[in-house]
């Protein structure tokens, strides 16, 4: 099957969200792979974006699982902090790139991590660190972020071939397009 195209970053990003949500939707029911009724809740979810019906948010479960966690781990890694000083700050928009202090911008991180990451786009750098996805936490706040941003700065609508010459905080080519098996999917 041929990789499917995108024509603005809006259709990029509700395809990337309604793929979330399709994982989300299968870890929730205990399903190693996807079926029709996986497949249903992605189509059901990109038209709804597509259609303005639905907007991008947080997906609620995560946001409450990070609030419990967030001053005992490392959002990457999961490392556990023995104290609190072993927690730094990082800015999942790279303040360098212009990334806010806000706290949907902000993550708790081991030192080793924030160090690593750096100033790279945390999409691309979870995978080329770990080698596998971030949780669906990290995604949804990530892709959530990128809306925000492009929604604030005009540029749902925009042809993602225009979106390299612009000087974003985020990687745009890392918007991931699909996800792997629930199986493999961190929660």
């Amino acid at each position: 099957m041929p990789e499917r195209t995108f024509k603005s970053l809006a259709e990029l990003l509700y395809w990337s969200y309604a793929n979330l949500q399709m994982v989300d939707a299968a870890c929730n029911m205990g399903k190693d792979t996807y079926d029709r009724t996986c497949y249903m809740i992605r189509s059901k979810a990109y038209k709804a974006y597509c259609e303005g019906r639905w907007k991008i948010s947080d997906l609620y479960k995560q946001q409450i699982e990070k609030l419990q966690q967030s001053n005992h781990a490392c959002a990457y890694c999961g490392k556990v902090f023995l104290s609190p000083k072993e927690a730094t700050i990082d800015h999942i928009f790279p303040r360098i790139k212009g990334g806010s202090n806000e706290m949907e911008n902000i993550v708790f991180a081991c030192k080793t991590c924030n160090s690593s990451k750096g100033d790279k786009d945390m999409f691309g750098w979870y995978i080329d660190h770990f080698n596998t996805f971030p949780s669906i936490y990290l995604t949804a706040n990530y892709l959530k972020k990128i809306y925000m941003y492009a929604q604030d700065n005009n540029l749902l609508n925009e042809e993602l071939s225009t979106l390299d010459t612009l000087d974003l905080p985020f990687d745009w080519h890392c918007i991931p397009k699909k996800y792997p098996v629930p199986k493999h999917f961190q929660k």
